[in-house]
């Protein structure tokens, strides 16, 4: 049997912007060689990634769905996003480092692609991700040198390749529109962090920030987020435009209207990036830190104690260098 086929796995069919994204941009990579109903998408919700990819989808958590598109399959990818980290459950090692083995043991050639990888605490995780990465990956690629520390912690001596998240290679209309000079703001805001970021610092900032210019809440998803922007919104007494998405191809054209993006969600700062906006980091995360470093652009660190006029005075001052990104950004982004 001649294999001709694609199958693509990560966090998709969730109702996250950002991961939605990543697929975006590996479709479009990978169109030239295989046609929409030639590529294969584990999803979660297999209807809306057929809806909005025009591409083939199966049932993420049915193990049986994936053997015919595996069978007749001769790439298997996984990735990009942080997919292999313990800090949102204990069983994404086993899931997603499984899809890998399957599709090795069905006959595909198998590859990671811009993977965003932590360091295990369990044993059992580092001994597993030493195993597959050793016998059943083709080609490793990760997208920081946090992700490959992490992979030479685990024991894996293969080669690893670092390449930027795919979401920077996206270049719809966001990135050949010309320049309106834009005078807003967009803040990406999530929960995750509620022991250090809470809807009351957030309104707070909101409510100064819009001093400078308008700002708009921007929710990369919903189910994690819309609350949340709906609480900050409340608490700041100013009213901002909270923005949802419909597809994920519009979030690219969000990036219209910010001079300034700032917030803790990774890929509305990789957006942000890929626009050549000027942006602001929030959070702990190695992702984002690795983002703010590989771009020049400053990082709020959460697990130190909010200060607001701080949070202020950093936000004022990228707002005042947002026209000098000419230089910085454009060797990062892809082609």
């Amino acid at each position: 049997m001649t294999r001709s086929g694609l199958v693509i796995a990560g966090y998709y069919g969730f109702g996250n912007a950002g991961d939605e994204l990543i697929l975006s941009a590996l479709v479009r990579e990978y169109k030239d060689k295989y046609p929409p109903q030639k590529i294969t998408v584990l999803s979660s919700n297999p209807s809306e990634t057929r809806r909005f990819f025009a591409v083939q989808a199966v049932n993420r958590w049915n193990m049986l769905m994936w053997l015919k598109p595996m069978l007749r399959a001769e790439l298997f990818v996984l990735g990009g996003g942080g997919l292999l980290q313990e800090s949102s459950g204990p069983l994404n090692h086993l899931y997603y480092l499984s899809t890998i083995a399957v599709a090795k043991i069905l006959g595909c050639r198998t590859e990671t692609r811009a993977l965003g990888i932590d360091p295990a605490g369990s044993v059992f995780n580092r001994l597993l991700t030493r195993l597959v990465f050793g016998k059943s990956v083709d080609s490793i690629s990760v997208r920081d040198r946090h992700s490959a520390e992490a992979l030479r912690e685990a024991g894996v001596m293969q080669p690893v390749r670092i390449e930027p998240d795919p979401v920077l290679s996206l270049k719809q209309s966001v990135l050949e529109a010309p320049s309106l000079q834009p005078a807003r703001i967009g803040l990406a805001v999530s929960p995750g962090h509620s022991c250090r970021l809470s809807a009351a610092n957030v309104g707070d900032i909101v409510r100064r920030l819009s001093k400078l210019a308008p700002v708009d809440l921007l929710v990369f998803f919903p189910k994690e987020d819309a609350a949340f922007a709906a609480e900050v919104r409340r608490l700041s007494g100013v009213n901002p435009e909270i923005r949802n998405w419909t597809i994920p191809d519009e979030c690219l054209d969000w990036m219209h209207d910010y001079a300034l993006v700032a917030g803790t969600r990774f890929h509305a700062l990789a957006l942000a990036a890929a626009a050549e906006r000027s942006f602001v980091g929030w959070g702990g995360e190695q992702k984002i830190q690795a983002l703010c470093e590989q771009f020049g652009q400053p990082l709020w660190l959460l697990k130190n104690p909010w200060n607001t006029e701080s949070v202020l005075k950093q936000l004022m001052n990228a707002w005042e260098d947002r026209h000098n990104l000419a230089e910085k950004y454009p060797p990062h982004i892809g082609n």
